[in-house]
């Protein structure tokens, strides 16, 4: 599940247990990241080397957008990342569907 722009997607990101119930899936957590974006950067090659990613956002979101804690997570270079290796696939009433382009 990914984050977007407001304070409501972050607060429905808290779904994304039930996403990866019994699954070995890579999660982007902002509790930890606020504390080790500072001294530990994140490595942009899960999104350049994506297979068949699938990331999850509230519809019409800007993705990776937010500020938490006046503090920027995700910055321009991930967030263009994102969109060169990433496109939606689908659109539901809530939620839209990112899936990895390669």
């Amino acid at each position: 599940m990914g984050y977007g722009s407001n304070y409501k997607s972050y607060v429905i990101s808290y779904l994304r247990p039930i996403l990866t119930f019994d699954r070995n899936n890579f999660v982007l957590d902002v509790p930890h990241l606020i504390e080790t974006i500072d001294k530990i950067p994140i490595n942009l090659t899960f999104l350049e080397n994506c297979n068949d990613e699938i990331y999850v956002f509230v519809k019409n979101d800007k993705h990776f957008f937010s500020k938490y804690w006046n503090k920027t997570i995700f910055n321009e270079t991930f967030i263009n990342k994102f969109y060169e290796n990433f496109k939606k696939i689908k659109q539901y009433n809530f939620f839209e569907i990112w899936n990895c382009n390669k």
